[in-house]
This record gives C-alpha cells, structure tokens and sequence, in this order.
C-alpha cells in the first residue's frame, strides 16, 4: 500500500507528493467518477508518486479525464505536462491568464528560474509544454461536469493573478491553492494543533485582493479546506480567520522594518521571527523551525517586490 495515498472521504483522495522528499510538503487530490479529475500536479520530479497514487485509488493513467490547476507557480503545475503526457485523454484546466503560459512555459520558467536560480531543476524538473488544444480556460463561475459531481471555479487572486479556487458540492468542500496559505499540520511541528501562515511568494502577492478573495470563500459556506501545502481541514473559520489576521500582520511588519537597502536575508530574518513568536502565542513551540527557512525566504522576496511597487 502506497503510504502516500489517504482516503479523506467523499470519494477523494489526497496524494503526497513528497516534494523535495519531505512529507506534508505538498499534497495533489484525485476525485474519480463518471469522469476521474486529478487537482495539482506538484513539479514533475512528483510523477511517480502521482501515477503510483491514482493507480492504487483504482484507475489508470488513461481513464484520467481532466487534470485542475489552482495556479501555475511550479510546485503546482510544474508537472502538469508530464502528467498530461503520461494521461493521453486528459484535458487541462487552469486561469486564463495561465493558458499561454503552459503552452509555451518559456516566461514561466525564467520567471521560477529568478526565484529559484540553479536549484530549479533539483526542486521542480523539467516542465513540458502542453498541447493547446488540451488546455480549457477556467470562466469565474464556470463549472466543470464530472458526473458524479460539478465543479465550479473561483477565479481568487491575492496569492497570484492567475489563482482559481475549485468548490466541490458533494464535499461541500474548497480547493483553495495558495489563497488560504500553508497549513503546518501537526505531524509536522509536533505540536496539538495545527498553524496557518499566508504565502506571499513573488511576485503577485496583494493583501487588498486576499481579502476579496477569502470574503468570497467564505460566501461558500464550505464545510472543508483543501490545501495545495497540505491536507485537508474542517475549521474552515479558523482558516479564512487566520489568513486574514497574519496577511495583515506581515503586511504591517514589512511597512515597519522595510527600508531601500534592506536585504532580502534580513527581511526573512524578520519575519520568521515574526512567525516562530506568533506560533508560540497561538499554537506553542515546535520541535523544529527549519521547516520554515525556505518558506519565510520566498515570502520575504514576495514582500519586498510588493512593497517596492505598489
């Protein structure tokens, strides 16, 4: 049995993708049915976890109808063309700001690759160009017939321009990316509960459109969460509640210590002493916060883009 793999009901199941061989990292759901949906891919280097995941749920890599795309940041889609290459019926969704971009991901790439440098490859693996005509636009509000259920997408920027959330009614549940932030699950700090913290990665992050975006969710009244980075929950309050409290506190601490010659090691420094005080206060210490040092690095690169643009 593929230790990877968890059934969390509704006729969903939920694929570790072990992203950079860490466990909780980052997580790709299947929904199989009258038509069988994959929702994330991870980078390509997750493709054996993924296909081994959706063939111990029962189905082959052919039955796939549709693979779903929250947004097209690499650690969520930058396996997409090698999925859809080894699943040759599957259709793939994604924001219209997305499609282009997944057709020929030569932008997309260079714009991982001023993130990441020359760790891109050993983090994420090649990203393959899709076939346009296997790519469908995701309208705000459009839905997607899967038999079995229907599913509607949210167009949620905040996080990134080209970020849809994805509502499953038979769940009553939300697809929600990065929108929602990352959920360190309590495996993973060894703490009680669970603790949220916002990801404001380069270089779309924008606290005022997080907002707009969580207060639609909420209109959803879901009774779960379904996170990119990882799992699921049903303190859907807590969610959208702890989401807005820490963008607005990040938000603040950048406005505080933000200066012209700031640099970026600096501002990482600041905020994920911010984040272990705040996790303290509210959930207790945890075993160990380097799980936090590459996150807090890409948020501090997404604050200072922000704050030196707006």
């Amino acid at each position: 049995m593929n230790r990877s793999l968890f059934d969390l009901g509704d006729g969903i199941w939920m694929v570790d993708l072990m992203e950079r061989g860490l466990s909780g990292r980052t997580g790709s759901y299947i929904l199989p049915g009258e038509k069988n949906a994959v929702i994330e891919t991870g980078g390509s280097l997750s493709l054996p976890q993924i296909t081994a995941g959706i063939q111990e749920a029962g189905l082959s890599l052919e039955a796939i109808d549709y693979i779903l795309l929250t947004h097209i940041h690499l650690d969520h889609a930058g396996g997409a063309g090698s999925l859809a290459a080894a699943c040759p019926k599957a259709k793939v969704v994604v924001h219209p700001r997305g499609v282009r971009h997944l057709a020929d991901p030569t932008r997309l790439v260079a714009g991982a690759r001023a993130v990441y440098g020359d760790r891109l490859e050993s983090l994420f693996g090649e990203v393959l160009p899709i076939p346009a005509d296997r790519l469908i636009a995701a309208d705000h509000g459009g839905t997607l017939d899967l038999g079995s259920r229907k599913l509607t997408f949210y167009h949620t920027p905040g996080h990134a321009k080209h970020h849809i959330s994805i509502f499953d009614p038979v769940s009553r549940g939300v697809f929600t990316g990065d929108t929602t932030g990352i959920r360190y699950h309590r495996e993973l700090t060894g703490l009680d509960r669970d603790y949220l913290f916002p990801t404001t990665t380069p270089v779309d992050f924008d606290p005022q459109a997080t907002h707009e975006s969580v207060a639609l969710l909420r209109s959803l009244r879901p009774a779960k969460v379904f996170f990119g980075h990882f799992g699921a929950t049903d303190a859907v309050d807590w969610v959208f509640d702890e989401t807005e409290r820490l963008v607005d506190a990040v938000v603040q601490l950048t406005e505080k210590v933000y200066r012209p010659d700031i640099t970026l090691e600096e501002m990482a420094r600041h905020l994920k002493s911010f984040a272990l005080d705040d996790m303290k206060q509210t959930v207790g210490a945890p075993r160990s916060d380097v799980f936090l040092d590459d996150d807090m690095l890409l948020n501090a690169m997404g604050l200072l883009h922000w704050i030196g643009n707006r």
